[in-house]
């Protein structure tokens, strides 16, 4: 496993309250963002533009942390394991 990688993402737990704070690295380096990625990838601008505090709702069994927002209709489930979020208050 690289060093380098922020695994800040560990030491979250249910009820703990996030914010998105930009695109995650993986759909930066992405060039594109259609398809499968392109509703994930809106999703994320759009956690971004609202500044909503989330909360995390569970703890998968490889201890990924896990949110679920209500959006366009439809109910989307997002894994915190990556840099796209910071605690919030």
């Amino acid at each position: 496993m690289n060093s380098n990688i922020d695994e800040t993402w560990r030491n979250l737990r249910v009820g703990d309250k996030i914010r998105i704070v930009r695109i995650p690295s993986l759909f930066s380096a992405q060039r594109d963002h259609d398809g499968d990625w392109g509703e994930t990838f809106s999703l994320y601008q759009h956690l971004i533009a609202t500044e909503e505090i989330l909360a995390i709702d569970q703890i998968d069994e490889e201890g990924r942390p896990w949110i679920d927002y209500q959006w366009q209709e439809t109910s989307h489930a997002l894994a915190m394991d990556d840099d796209s979020w910071e605690p919030a208050d």
